[in-house]
């Protein structure tokens, strides 16, 4: 009886240590990502679709990442709603304020701003960008190159989820996903967005370092 006993002790013990270790941060330490999240007037009938997606992208993230929100719309109207914070749950507070402002879409240039916003990490460890847009750039002072230089300088990795009411604008997304290697997706319809998700964090997880 004792000796059945130990053995029902010793399964608990293990069924609760490997329970543990898929708790455990990312093998690599916890990754730095900031969420960059189109406000333009041209997304507003997107909105409440991004709000989703930013809550699917946050509610995936491990123990020990740490999560920031920006947005963007016009150049003057590029903002960091949240820092970078283990307590990502902030991330969809945050989110759930964003609404539609009017002006020029300035992609590139909020895209500079996320990547300076991961560059004020003090952690050592990867740092993501995933950028959420229909494409669309009509005023941004950056160029292209600009904050291609900027991403690899910092060691930045860049996801970008193209998305919009009709067609998303690939073009300068395509020529700046070329320029630092990074990865782009298209999801058609919202029913596709879980699993977009789903392939975003299992290529960041499984990505190697710049």
């Amino acid at each position: 009886m004792m000796r059945f006993s130990l053995c029902i002790l010793l399964m608990l013990v293990l069924t609760f240590s490997a329970g543990a270790q898929d708790e455990k941060p990312d093998e690599r330490g916890g990754i730095d990502f900031v969420i960059a999240a189109d406000s333009s007037g041209t997304f507003r009938l997107v909105i409440d679709r991004q709000l989703a997606l930013i809550r699917e992208i946050v509610g995936s993230a491990r123990p020990g990442d740490c999560g920031g929100l920006i947005t963007y719309a016009s150049a003057a109207s590029i903002r960091e709603r949240q820092f970078l914070t283990e307590d990502v749950s902030e991330i969809v507070a945050e989110a759930e304020n964003i609404y539609a402002e009017p002006g020029a879409k300035a992609l590139l240039d909020g895209i500079r701003f996320g990547a300076r916003t991961l560059a004020k990490s003090d952690r050592e460890g990867r740092r993501v960008l995933i950028v959420i847009t229909d494409g669309e750039d009509r005023e941004s002072a950056s160029s292209v190159a600009d904050v291609a230089g900027i991403l690899r300088e910092g060691r930045i990795e860049l996801y970008v989820i193209a998305m919009s009411d009709g067609v998303p604008s690939m073009r300068v997304v395509d020529r700046l996903v070329k320029e630092v290697n990074g990865t782009r997706y298209v999801p058609k319809r919202r029913a596709d967005d879980a699993e977009t998700v789903r392939q975003l964090w299992s290529d960041i997880r499984s990505s190697t370092e710049n």
